[in-house]
């Protein structure tokens, strides 16, 4: 038998290539969900969970007044109403079982598994000027590998395995399935209704993508980065490009009022950081950090964590922040200089500088210097050049054992990072685990030591708890919700003057906090001191009229004072925020027995 040319060895027939058009992406799903199982026995945490869902009565059902809610918020300075229904939905199936939350949220990812596979096999290999023949298939493996590495990192755990964090899947899979049907509307016949109509899905899933997270507002910039390579729409002369700039405006139109709307967000909740703090060499050192963390995590996934804490007070000329800065310049000149010869490398680097913008220290939120779920949309060109390196690996070097190599190492690649990914998981089991493990990659971090605090005060493990938070304030002493905790067990334990204390120190340092008001007001009433427990009890009632326990101690206080009028009336708002109040239904018939007349 003679021996077959170089490049049909170990190719596929046809038969076999239809059987992976079918099977490759149902494979990359099934991979995706078992790596992902550990997920089920994962329950609520106390980070966002607890007010986005435990707490938040509001987005319980798909109802009228549910949906008007949704579509009306910005609870904690998000608008995403669509992300909303789906946790309505999950709400209407599961009631309040983590379970049933965290299996939608899996579907959702291991179906955006799915929709990477289709467009890693509609980019990798376009631009190269055709395929060689025997070719064809190695796109599947090449798809195949790059869908893979993108679900199973373990990078993607927290956006996945974070019930709070549904906003990512949703808004990923209606950004995939919007570049997906661009990529048809690109392939079809100028002037054709299936143009068209690929074009309004597109642009109408990227309408819904906003609608379920704004922060892929840079999509308009991305899609000219894909009509450069791997598409070569730009050599078509300048009326041609004219028209691709004229195309992308309906994109950039609603991204510009989804970025509008979305500052409204932040400015109702107050949750940006301010240039008086941040100026622009922090922001650039931040984003030049940011820009460099992702791409070694990705290469190497060590020592993850739910949370990269910023430092109270850090230097931008700090040499983690130098050295960051300096790569990011380097690298970008670098790919630019080999723009011709690996356009590919470009490409991917500006998409990911694109993507990354929006949650980069550039408009800094929050007190993360990173975050692993920023890189869910973010690092999957990385996934597309892992795909594209497995091709040309298989392209250079033809034979049929060297291919079965590069597969198995493929293969091995995609073991050790679902492996991780599994470890990931139980990572997210419950708040405990969570903010230990945050302690063990961060030992300083104020917010873990307050949380577990928290944990552990819930526990009835006052003395650890108490422990944690003197941490906490070590770290961070201007920490106002942990002096009101440890002040809530100096009062547990009969040291008042101290607790005192400790709420006016929290009040020193977060005059508007509600806790504080109210926990020290609640105090000066035990010590007799009425006028004072009247006036902070009055001041967490303008930063929280909303709090029937607050109009319920109010109350009290006032008929101590024999206004009776009043305290009537306090107990009246707190039957009418809490009606099932037993407390104050008894003392203001109490007080109604006594003082006929306030009736």
């Amino acid at each position: 038998m003679g021996t077959p040319p170089a490049e049909s060895r170990g190719s596929p027939s046809p038969k076999t290539d239809a059987v992976l058009v079918r099977l490759a992406p149902l494979a990359v799903v099934f991979v995706t969900i078992l790596f992902f199982w550990p997920v089920f026995q994962n329950g609520f945490v106390n980070w966002d969970d607890d007010v986005n869902f435990l707490n938040n009565p509001h987005y319980r059902g798909l109802g009228w007044i549910h949906l008007r809610w949704m579509w009306t918020s910005f609870h904690m300075g998000h608008y995403m109403p669509v992300t909303w229904m789906s946790l309505g939905l999950d709400h209407v199936l599961w009631g309040m079982n983590p379970a049933g939350y965290h299996l939608t949220s899996l579907l959702l990812h291991a179906v955006n598994a799915g929709l990477f596979y289709f467009l890693a096999l509609r980019l990798l290999g376009p631009a190269d000027g055709g395929e060689p023949p025997g070719a064809a298939p190695l796109r599947f493996f090449a798809a195949g590998f790059s869908a893979l590495f993108f679900s199973l990192h373990p990078l993607r755990v927290e956006s996945v395995a974070w019930v709070t964090e549904r906003r990512d899947v949703v808004s990923g899979l209606f950004c995939l399935v919007s570049l997906l049907f661009y990529l048809r509307y690109v392939a079809s016949p100028s002037g054709g209704r299936a143009r068209f109509v690929n074009y309004i899905a597109s642009f109408v899933s990227y309408a819904v993508c906003l609608l379920s997270r704004a922060n892929l507002f840079v999509l308009p910039l991305l899609l000219l980065v894909l009509d450069v390579y791997p598409l070569r729409r730009f050599s078509k002369g300048v009326a041609g490009r004219d028209r691709l700039f004229w195309e992308k405006v309906p994109f950039a139109l609603i991204a510009a009022a989804a970025v509008v709307w979305g500052l409204e967000g932040l400015l109702q909740v107050n949750s940006s950081v301010s240039f008086a703090r941040h100026g622009i060499f922090q922001r650039l050192a931040l984003a030049s950090f940011s820009a460099v963390f992702y791409v070694g995590k990705t290469v190497f996934p060590l020592r993850l964590s739910p949370l990269y804490e910023i430092p109270l007070r850090f230097s931008p000329w700090e040499a983690r922040f130098v050295v960051s800065g300096a790569v990011v310049v380097l690298l970008s000149w670098q790919l630019w200089r080999r723009r011709r010869r690996w356009p590919a490398g470009v490409a991917a680097w500006i998409s990911y500088l694109l993507l990354i913008a929006p949650t980069s220290g550039l408009f800094q939120r929050g007190i993360q210097i990173a975050a692993d779920r920023y890189s869910y949309a973010s690092c999957g060109g990385w996934a597309l050049l892992a795909g594209a390196a497995l091709r040309w690996a298989m392209q250079k070097f033809p034979s049929v054992a060297w291919r079965r190599g590069v597969l198995a190492g493929a293969a091995a690649v995609s073991a050790v990072l679902g492996a991780s990914t599994w470890a990931q998981t139980h990572v997210w089991r419950d708040s405990e685990t969570l903010w230990r493990h945050v302690l063990r990659v961060q030992p300083h971090s104020a917010v873990a030591h307050y949380n577990l605090g928290v944990i552990l005060s819930e526990q009835h493990r006052e003395d650890e708890a108490l422990r944690h938070w003197e941490e906490t304030l070590r770290y961070d002493p201007g920490d106002a919700d942990a002096y009101v905790q440890v002040g809530i067990l100096y009062e547990e334990r009969g040291r008042l003057s101290e607790a005192a204390e400790l709420y006016k120190t929290a009040l020193r340092w977060k005059p508007e906090s509600v806790e504080a008001h109210f926990n020290l007001g609640i105090l000066l009433g035990k010590e007799g001191n009425l006028k004072g427990a009247e006036m902070h009890l009055h001041r967490a009632l303008l930063l929280a009229p909303r709090t029937a326990v607050v109009w319920h101690s109010l109350g009290r206080v006032l008929e101590r004072q024999n206004k009776f009028d009043f305290a009537a009336e306090c107990f009246r708002r707190a039957l009418s925020l809490e009606p099932a109040r037993a407390d104050s239904r008894d003392a203001l018939n109490d007080l109604l027995e006594k003082h006929p007349a306030k009736k």
